[in-house]
């Protein structure tokens, strides 16, 4: 897509999975997986519309919290029901039919 075409990382490094991240704080979890997201994709659509998604996963049998976070460039946004409009619109026409002005 337009990304690909525009995108900066002209060679994309290797980037494996970091298992240390859980160790950090969370702003730097985030941090991390950012820059290891812009390390392989740099483009203006990146700058412009991408971003970061935070998940947090709860065991329910050891209670273990998982944080990760996922790069996005869509979300789902609802959208209210379509609500119905009537306008009403008059023309009126002169003889020689043109628009009356």
């Amino acid at each position: 897509g337009l990304h690909e075409d525009l995108n900066r990382i002209k060679v994309k490094p290797y980037v494996p999975d970091d298992e240390t991240l859980e160790r950090l704080e969370e702003h730097e979890q985030a941090e991390k997986s950012w820059q290891a997201y812009k390390a392989r994709n740099d483009s203006i659509i990146v700058d412009l519309v991408h971003g970061q998604l935070k998940s947090t996963l709860v065991c329910p049998v050891c209670a273990k919290v998982s944080i990760k976070f996922d790069p996005f460039c869509f979300l789902s946004v609802p959208l209210p029901p379509k609500e119905k409009v009537r306008q009403v619109v008059t023309l009126i026409f002169n003889t020689k039919r043109r628009w009356a002005k």
